[in-house]
């Protein structure tokens, strides 16, 4: 089987690593700025995002919400996956097309889907994303781990030692993704 990973960051390169070394996958990727000699997993970067969503048996996003990646999973990107192909979501809340996704899922245009992001942190009741069968959603807590809350106040508590000192601050929440 082929993984296709959008957003060939940290995260979709651990997600490589874990795909090809323990079960063995092709790992193709996308992302626009990534350089194939700069990439630490085995991900055989592609030139366009839709080469991705046409080779892929299981695709996953890995995208942050931003002004050029918002929407870009709509009814169209899902037409150009397989029809077995699985769909796994864990990128920005507002990358994915929610009701494109479902209409993709219904229709039979993709066989299911992982989400870890909704369009609303409260799901709404009647959502049909809720009673769809070849659908799994995780709660989105995956990085509230033990270590995770402490590196996160460390790097809190850094930044305001560093800003009590007169330093530049080494983690801007106002520079993230730029």
């Amino acid at each position: 089987m082929t993984l296709g990973i959008i957003g060939c960051g940290l995260i979709g390169q651990m997600i490589a690593n874990k795909a090809a070394f323990g079960f063995g996958m092709d790992v193709v990727g996308y992302a626009p700025n990534a350089k194939q000699e700069e990439m630490k997993a085995p991900i055989r970067l592609l030139n366009h995002r839709d080469e991705v969503l046409e080779r892929a048996d299981i695709i996953t996003i890995h995208l942050p919400s931003l002004p050029s990646t918002r929407g870009s999973m709509d009814y169209s990107a899902f037409q150009m996956m397989k029809p077995k192909a699985l769909f796994i979501n864990c990128g920005g809340k507002d990358v994915v097309v929610e009701a494109d996704m479902a209409r993709a899922l219904n229709e039979g245009l993709i066989w299911g889907a992982g989400i870890d992001v909704l369009d609303s942190e409260a799901v709404e009741y009647g959502n049909p994303i809720l009673e769809m069968d070849n659908v799994i959603i995780t709660p989105g807590t995956a990085a509230i781990t033990r270590q995770a809350v402490v590196r996160s106040c460390s790097t809190a508590a850094q930044g305001i030692v560093e800003v009590i000192n007169g330093k530049p601050i080494a983690f801007p929440g106002n520079r993230i993704g730029k």
